[in-house]
């Protein structure tokens, strides 16, 4: 970008506002420190929204609760949530119990919805 400020005031107020906006995003995107998430219903189709939202579930280390319905998945072992005591992935594909993420202290699970592993209890 090529910016051109008529005096030094104008720079400095304009790399203020630069600053409040990087500030800005900073704390809304604080997924570190959230303990409710619900990234339900992403029609995760493409790589791009995947990819989003595998990096948004590896800065989950404090979630408590976590929905994640009708998203397409499938696998989630590669993950860990360390403070997890409810996990909603109803209405995915995922087909093992081996597929679901690492969560010590998880008390709620609901995986209606996930024909593989519903039949393979019956």
């Amino acid at each position: 970008h090529i910016y051109n400020f008529s005096s030094q005031q104008e720079k400095r107020t304009a790399q203020r506002e630069v600053k409040e906006v990087q500030n800005l995003k900073e704390k809304i995107e604080d997924w570190e420190n959230v303990t409710k998430v619900n990234l339900s219903y992403q029609e995760l189709g493409g790589q791009f929204q995947t990819r989003m939202l595998s990096s948004t579930l590896k800065k989950l280390i404090r979630c408590e609760s976590l929905y994640l319905v009708d998203n397409r998945l499938s696998d989630m072992s590669n993950y860990t949530f360390p403070c997890l005591q409810e996990l909603n992935v109803a209405l995915n594909i995922i087909t093992s119990f081996t597929h679901l993420p690492v969560c010590p202290k998880l008390r709620i699970l609901n995986l209606t919805g996930n024909k593989s592993v519903e039949n393979r209890r019956s």
